[in-house]
């Protein structure tokens, strides 16, 4: 676990976390990840504010929003910024009605998550619409979606390449969600072996883990769409962004 000040009960309960290399020195924001704040205590928010976390974006669609509300003392403590960012095709993504028929719903494991990352990739603008804000800004700020893993995963990993943060270092930021999301998953895979068969529950478990070809697709996606990722996100050398 990195030293970022962040407690083990905000780890555990939250996913929460320091992006790497997005600290608040030489020049780059303070950004930090996490799953949604909707069991936020006000302990929890008070710890979040000794953080120095001033604005938290929030990525999830009405509808999630809308199932599982943030309470009143987050919008009170923090500047929320809203910016959902497209992740499925549908809205029956999560229905238990097709717990059956997850095979044919998803396909092969990480055939859906490869699929969804490149719908990330067709609403690129979205993402690179926050990356600015997030950079330009310059205010300590908090990523959040519903699991912390792939909006989340998608819109860090972009505004660390485009401040200067290793691809390498990236990579292993983004799969680190896999341990931070291990006890939720585990519980969850849980579930739905007592609904399924162990062929469908291994679609599933790939659909819930963070896996290097998923943002390889994205990236993959931006560059050949765009000529490249400095070309898509519009960063000149000087830090100042350009139109695209």
């Amino acid at each position: 676990m990195m030293n970022d000040g962040v407690s083990h009960g905000l780890r555990e309960k939250l996913g929460l976390r320091m992006c790497a290399g997005l600290d608040g020195r030489e020049g780059r924001p303070a950004v930090f990840r996490s799953r949604a704040l909707t069991d936020a205590t006000t302990e929890d928010i008070e710890a979040l504010r000794a953080l120095g976390i001033e604005v938290v974006y929030d990525l999830r669609k009405e509808a999630e929003r809308v199932s599982n509300p943030e309470p009143a003392t987050v919008c009170d403590a923090f500047e929320i910024r809203v910016c959902p960012v497209d992740l499925q095709d549908d809205e029956s993504r999560t229905q238990e009605t097709k717990s059956r028929h997850v095979k044919a719903a998803y396909g092969l494991p990480g055939e859906r998550m490869r699929f969804l990352y490149g719908v990330m990739a067709d609403h690129a603008d979205a993402v690179r619409a926050i990356v600015r804000k997030i950079i330009a800004d310059g205010k300590p700020a908090l990523v959040h979606c519903a699991n912390g893993k792939d909006r989340v995963g998608v819109v860090c990993a972009s505004t660390q390449i485009a401040c200067g943060v290793s691809r390498n270092a990236v990579m292993t930021d983004y799969l680190l969600t896999n341990e931070y999301n291990a006890e939720m998953n585990r519980r969850d895979l849980a579930h739905y072996a007592g609904l399924m068969p162990p062929d469908a529950v291994e679609v599933l478990a790939a659909m819930f883990e963070a896996r290097e070809e998923y943002l390889e697709v994205f990236l993959a996606a931006i560059e050949e769409r765009y000529g490249s990722f400095d070309g898509w996100v519009g960063l000149s050398q000087s830090g100042k962004f350009h139109s695209n």
